[in-house]
């Protein structure tokens, strides 16, 4: 009552709150069987739900700031508190508006009130039950982006840095909540360029967490500035920083070897990695005298993958590969040589071969990861005939086996509306980089296709040269006349099915 009362002087509503702390951690402490049992109290009369008011509607940052406080004893551990918590309207909302607050003016100055206020939502946000991951992941994502623009704020204080640490540590224990992280990751890289020791530690056992689920996570965020933040992570921890004593000591060098031995695992991330120098510190680490055993052990695991020789190119699905603008890099750079060449305009495209031999000494220097491999090809045609190569020989077609079927079946559908509807839905299914290889191509025959007059091929003519490429090779006589009726709908009707497509520079729009 004298928390929300009216009439109680804001000095004493505070004292009394801090008192409330102080009962928490008390009983923490000394009693912490009877913890829920005062959380359940504070539910019970009120409590939690005059704390939860105090942060939506007071205009005193040191009384939110308080109430905040108060608000993680009462939720720690405790998911009946969570959700009454975070199921009240406009609370979750209020504590991302927290969040995303300015902590910095325009003179550059750092407001300490609202740091504070920072801090105490982040504490808060560390109780989260995980089930609440589930209930409330709109929020969640405004939470993680707040958390964000904290961390890579162009002056970010120590305390508030440290707790943002904390918290990704915090989640990132819970493998469910991993993927939805997947976006911090570049921002924890920036907490190692502020040379603050400590931070780095945090962010580094963060990561390590992180790279438990590298599979679903790093292709997301899989760039030459992250391997690169990698590379000088482990250079500083093998340089023996001053790390401040305390129970967070041993997480240094051996953490970021086994991030790197777990990213290592992914052929684009060994890649990456492999281009940043990360080798030469691996070998550096392995030999490190007086060192963790861990150390030695992830290090070796580590360079087991980046000694091998690059992945070939053909044969080996797509996510493997490295990547340029959202799809392979083979892909890619064949897509601008033609638009550059014009090869829409190229008679029989696609279905015209191209010179054998030149076409096989592209895919010789591609597996020899030639950079200038492009330079080979003396026509279109040899390019064309490469993209059907590499299309053929994928382990899987990009409609990919989970809906592959589904695709096929959906030739069935005599309603033109409803079938391009279905593919649409069906389409984003997809996995990312499939969705987009799918959308580079069908967009590339969907223009040359405004040419059928000069090249000579109808949409009808290049769903059926494309169409094998896309048919699972076991059922290709089967269902080829089901995927070639499916790319013709898809090259006229791109822009439904392919909705919000981001054109890049060198595509040309279409006509």
């Amino acid at each position: 009552r004298r928390v929300h009362g009216e009439g109680v002087p804001i000095q004493e509503k505070c004292d009394v709150t801090r008192t409330l702390i102080d009962v928490f951690a008390l009983v923490f402490v000394e009693e912490a069987e009877l913890l829920e049992l005062y959380q359940n109290t504070a539910v019970e009369m009120g409590v939690t739900d005059s704390l939860v008011q105090i942060v939506c509607t007071s205009s005193n940052q040191e009384f939110q700031e308080i109430a905040l406080q108060c608000l993680k004893w009462c939720c720690l551990t405790n998911f009946t508190s969570c959700a009454v918590v975070f199921e009240h309207s406009g609370f979750p909302e209020q504590l991302a508006n927290i969040l995303e607050s300015w902590h910095v003016d325009m003179r550059g100055v750092v407001d300490p009130r609202i740091v504070s206020l920072q801090r105490s939502a982040l504490g808060l946000l560390g109780t989260i039950n995980r089930c609440l991951w589930k209930q409330q992941i709109d929020m969640i994502k405004r939470f993680i982006k707040g958390v964000r623009g904290i961390l890579e704020g162009t002056w970010v204080p120590e305390e508030l840095e440290t707790a943002c640490c904390n918290l990704c540590i915090i989640w990132s224990s819970n493998e469910e909540n991993r993927n939805s992280m997947a976006s911090l990751i570049p921002s924890l890289f920036q907490v190692f360029s502020r040379n603050r020791s400590e931070n780095a530690i945090l962010a580094s056992v963060a990561l390590a967490n992180l790279c438990d689920a590298m599979d679903d996570v790093f292709y997301s965020i899989a760039t030459p500035s992250v391997a690169s933040g990698i590379r000088c992570l482990l250079s500083r921890s093998l340089q023996g920083l001053d790390f401040p004593e305390g129970s967070r000591r041993f997480y240094t060098d051996w953490v970021v070897c086994m991030a790197i031995a777990n990213m290592c695992q992914l052929d684009i991330a060994a890649h990456l990695l492999r281009e940043a120098g990360v080798i030469r510190l691996l070998h550096r680490a392995a030999r490190k005298r007086h060192s963790d055993e861990r150390l030695k052990h992830f290090s070796l695991v580590g360079l087991s993958f980046l000694a091998r020789s690059p992945s070939q190119i053909f044969g080996i699905g797509v996510s493997c590969l490295p990547l340029r603008n959202g799809i392979p890099s083979i892909l890619d750079e064949s897509f601008q040589y033609l638009y550059e060449k014009e090869g829409f305009l190229c008679s029989g495209l696609f279905r015209i071969a191209g010179d054998e031999h030149v076409v096989w000494a592209m895919r010789k220097e591609l597996d020899a990861a030639n950079p200038n491999w492009i330079s080979l090809a003396k026509s279109c045609h040899d390019i064309t005939s490469l993209l059907k190569m590499f299309f053929s020989e994928l382990p899987e077609s990009l409609w990919t086996e989970e809906l592959y079927l589904r695709f096929i079946s959906l030739s069935l559908l005599e309603n033109t509306n409803r079938r391009v509807k279905e593919l649409r839905n069906l389409t984003l299914k997809l996995p990312t980089i499939n969705r987009t290889i799918l959308a580079r191509l069908i967009r590339f025959l969907c223009y040359a296709s405004c040419f059928e007059d000069v090249n000579r091929m109808d949409d009808t003519s290049l769903a059926v040269v494309i169409g094998p490429c896309l048919v699972s090779r076991a059922n290709v006589l089967q269902h080829l006349s089901h995927a070639i009726e499916i790319i013709t709908t898809m090259l006229q009707n791109f822009d439904k099915i392919f909705e919000n497509y981001v054109r890049l520079p060198y595509e040309r729009v279409l006509l």
